[in-house]
């Protein structure tokens, strides 16, 4: 049997119709009670009270199954209107305080839950009228959501295994999702997804902006990329600044690059560098460096070393260099010369004046060539020899005072040069002197010209 017990109480005390229902095993969700039909416009029932802090009606269901149901609101017509609703709360109070329908849970389960078969498991509209009168967002918003509790929640937390968990649409001015936070984050994804429909500058699939000094948008991942961007048809990412860099990136890790570029097709640029000047009222795009798949560098400018002391202040840097083989241990600013018995290195110069003279071990290069590769990491240990330019040597006075212009031979001192004689023999002479040398042994600058 079902028992069914019904109380009509004080309005102002509690419930002023509560019905209690135990349903047998295997009946469903229980019994029907009806209270009658009095209306068929509105409501099939309707209760007035004004009882304080208290349903006017309470409905409690004492069976713990699955399918139980304290209160179950079913719409059977299959062509229900567009605002017809199983089950509809209404709150008309003129303030802000209260809810249409509150739902809470004293355990650790969910307040609401909404499924839907085919359709949308919950649709909340968000409308104003003229009758309204608070202001701000929440009273705005078709989905309102709040946690102030003391511990760390979620004010929605929505997830998915299939189709989206969150998805916010806006079809007009406004904002498909919108979030705010008095602390760090206004929003917060495991797995964002912004899709925008409008064209336009102005538009975006997703919009973050700070107005302090914090960043407008976050991306963090743990095992794969913090950001990504992508595009089909135009840039996949676009980066502007009024005031400072466009783009800075950092990274901790000294084997990685801080930037890494790829082109899969290998038909564009690697970089492509413009800038925009004003050809009679007329923006164009004036191309100053280009850096092309295979490698090859196009720059409309000088090339220096850099900005660091050891390039401008202290006046090195200044030749183009190439990486040799050594027969032995060779030290920036040595004098080499071909060995003749091992074909493709090089040693130190062994007498003066000697035709097998090659060059100056480079100290500091601007330039460097025959790098070798090693996993794509440029870490070639090899000594460097000044090609072209001006690099440091180390001379000797053993053939007298140096004056800068004189032409340099190698000495009878390995790995020193000294000033040549009046017509030094074709393939000796290795420079020409740049800086003076009195007497005994030192370093001085060298105009880099074999003759």
């Amino acid at each position: 049997m079902r028992t069914v017990r019904i109380v009509i109480a004080s309005a102002t005390v509690g419930a002023l119709v509560s019905i209690a229902a135990n349903a047998l095993a295997g009946s469903g969700i229980g019994g029907i009670f009806n209270l009658g039909v009095s209306n068929t416009v509105d409501a099939q029932t309707s209760l007035t009270g004004s009882a304080g802090g208290n349903a006017q009606l309470r409905v409690e269901n004492g069976a713990g199954g699955s399918s139980s149901f304290g209160v179950l609101g079913k719409m059977s017509s299959s062509a229900a209107s567009a605002t017809s609703a199983g089950v509809r709360g209404i709150n008309s109070a003129s303030s802000s305080n209260g809810y249409g329908v509150w739902a809470l849970h004293q355990g650790a389960g969910a307040g609401l839950l909404s499924e839907s078969r085919s359709g949308l498991g919950a649709r909340v509209i968000g409308a104003k009228d003229g009758l309204e009168t608070s202001t701000g967002a929440q009273f705005m918003s078709g989905v309102y959501a709040h946690h102030d509790g003391t511990s760390s929640g979620n004010g929605v937390y929505a997830t998915t295994s299939v189709g989206n968990g969150v998805q916010g649409t806006a079809w007009q001015s406004g904002i498909g999702v919108w979030g705010r936070a008095l602390g760090p984050y206004g929003v917060v994804g495991i797995g964002i997804k912004g899709t925008t429909t409008s064209a336009g500058s102005s538009s975006a699939g997703v919009y973050g902006e700070s107005t302090t000094l914090s960043p407008g948008v976050v991306g963090y991942a743990k095992d794969w990329r913090g950001v990504e961007a992508r595009s089909t048809n135009n840039l996949g990412l676009l980066a502007t600044s009024v005031n400072d860099s466009a783009i800075w990136a950092s990274s901790w890790d000294d084997t990685k690059p801080v930037l890494f570029l790829r082109n899969f097709r290998g038909g564009g640029p690697l970089i492509h560098a413009d800038k925009q000047i004003d050809a009679g009222g007329v923006l164009q795009s004036d191309t100053r460096f280009r850096v092309e798949n295979n490698g090859n560098v196009y720059a409309d400018g000088s090339y220096n070393c850099g900005l660091s002391s050891s390039c401008f202040n202290s006046g090195v840097g200044a030749d183009v260099a190439e990486r040799i083989d050594p027969s032995g241990r060779l030290r920036p600013g040595e004098l080499i010369e071909i060995d003749p018995a091992r074909a493709g290195r090089y040693r130190l110069t062994r007498r003066a004046a000697s035709a097998l003279v090659a060059g100056v071990v480079s100290t500091r290069p601007a330039v460097t060539m025959n790098n070798r590769n090693r996993l794509g990491k440029r870490r070639d240990g090899r000594p460097l020899i000044a090609l072209v330019g001006t690099a440091p040597v180390r001379v000797t006075a053993e053939n007298g005072a140096i004056r800068p212009g004189d032409m340099l031979v190698s000495s009878s001192t390995p790995g020193r040069a000294m000033r040549a004689g009046r017509d030094p023999a074709v393939g000796t002479v290795v420079g020409k002197a740049l800086g003076p040398l009195a007497r005994g042994s030192g370093t001085i600058r060298m105009l880099i010209m074999l003759r």
